[in-house]
């Protein structure tokens, strides 16, 4: 996954400090899995292949995962994953007619279990998601 913008909710330093541009693992990363949840069925069966390929090792326990958060993106709108130690992360898949899949996501250093991050990031998440789509499908309607 690429980074197309990254924004800081507090100035105060971060050690951690993504970047436009920066890649991420797609596979391991709750960004990277809302995009492959929002594929087209082909696509995303393509994208599993490349990835099963290229992690045979440990593919079994990363599939399982992957599809742990399809669930959670059926089903909650959005997915929770921590793939860096003391970070979490949550991500929602952005979806609007004619356009690719994007995904939006937020990133929080943070030790705490991730259900209690997922009741304080997962609303905060939506809500965000809620408002870049109304302002992007404004965007989008013809003028009059």
């Amino acid at each position: 996954m690429v980074y197309l913008e990254s924004f800081r909710y507090s100035p105060r330093s971060s050690f951690r400090t993504v970047v436009s541009g920066q890649r991420v693992p797609i596979e391991l990363t709750s960004l990277g899995r809302a995009y492959l949840r929002a594929l087209p069925q082909q696509e995303q069966i393509r994208e599993l292949h490349v990835i099963a390929e290229r992690r045979s090792r440990a593919w079994p326990q990363l599939e399982a995962d992957i599809r742990a958060s399809f669930t959670e993106l059926e089903t909650d709108g959005f997915c929770i994953v921590r793939w860096q130690p003391g970070v979490a992360a949550v991500a929602a898949s952005i979806l609007l007619p004619g356009l690719a899949p994007h995904a939006l996501n937020m990133s929080i250093a943070s030790s705490e279990p991730l259900p209690a991050l997922r009741r304080t990031l997962g609303p905060w998440l939506l809500d965000l998601r809620r408002r870049c789509l109304a302002d992007l499908e404004a965007s989008l309607l013809p003028e009059n």
